[in-house]
């Protein structure tokens, strides 16, 4: 079935296409095959996936325009990141709702970028991965799909198996930090969505270390995932919430 996946899926991308309606087939497929008591609620979760999305995003874009508002910061001053944008679905709602915003992606899987660009022409859609230090990091893909094109590839190595590993690269990475503090430099007001599969707590940690007492910190508004079974032993979501709760950061969990 990750044969007939591989084959549907990528030549899409390559040819700028949505690829979700033909995925959806074979994500059908694959799933009766595996475990058919599934597949219904598989595809049910798929099809509302978008649906529920876009309400989430349209209800964040309101928050965010309050904020705004509130502290007099004209819209055309606010700039979006996405860290971890995948097909680019989140990042066009995004961009639906917040047609001011300028706009920027993050997106370790180099195949998705033309199909990210085609969606949003007008977001900066970078291949390099987001971390606590600029340089090359290892990346690893899943050989299993869910509700979007290998939503699971991360720079944590743990999260795979052997078995469920599909491929490992080697990507260039960026001071995430660093570049929040440019970009605050620059805009009235930053906005994070973060979906980067447990490498989020690395920059957490080394953004609150070198910034919590910052005159002005980088980040306005954070939509955040996290994994904490990938931070074992360590700090958990509650413990960033709080921190940047703290800061006055307004912090949404995406799941």
């Amino acid at each position: 079935m990750f044969k007939i996946l591989k084959k549907i899926v990528p030549e899409q991308v390559r040819r700028k296409i949505d690829p979700r309606p033909r995925y959806r087939m074979a994500l059908l497929a694959y799933w009766k095959k595996k475990d058919p008591m599934k597949a219904p609620e598989r595809l049910r979760r798929f099809d509302g996936y978008d649906l529920k999305m876009a309400q989430d995003v349209a209800h964040a874009c309101e928050d965010i325009k309050k904020i705004m508002n509130k502290k007099n910061i004209p819209l055309k001053d606010g700039h979006y990141v996405d860290c971890g944008a995948n097909e680019g679905i989140v990042l066009n709602e995004i961009n639906k709702n917040l047609l001011e915003f300028s706009l920027e992606a993050f997106e370790i899987q180099k195949e998705l970028i033309p199909l990210i660009k085609n969606k949003v022409p007008r977001a900066e859609v970078k291949n390099i991965a987001v971390s606590d230090q600029a340089g090359e990091l290892e990346i690893y893909l899943p050989s299993f799909y869910g509700t979007n094109f290998r939503g699971g590839s991360t720079i944590v190595r743990e999260k795979f198996s052997e078995e469920e590993l599909h491929e490992k690269r080697t990507i260039e990475s960026i001071d995430f930090v660093q570049h929040l503090i440019n970009l605050k430099s620059e805009h009235g007001f930053v906005a994070i969505k973060m979906d980067i599969e447990g490498a989020e707590y690395a920059i957490l940690d080394s953004l609150l270390e070198r910034c919590r007492i910052a005159e002005e910190f980088p980040i306005d508004f954070l939509i955040i995932e996290f994994h904490d079974k990938l931070n074992v032993g360590k700090n958990k979501s509650d413990y960033y919430v709080d921190a940047l709760k703290a800061l006055s950061v307004p912090v949404i969990l995406w799941h």
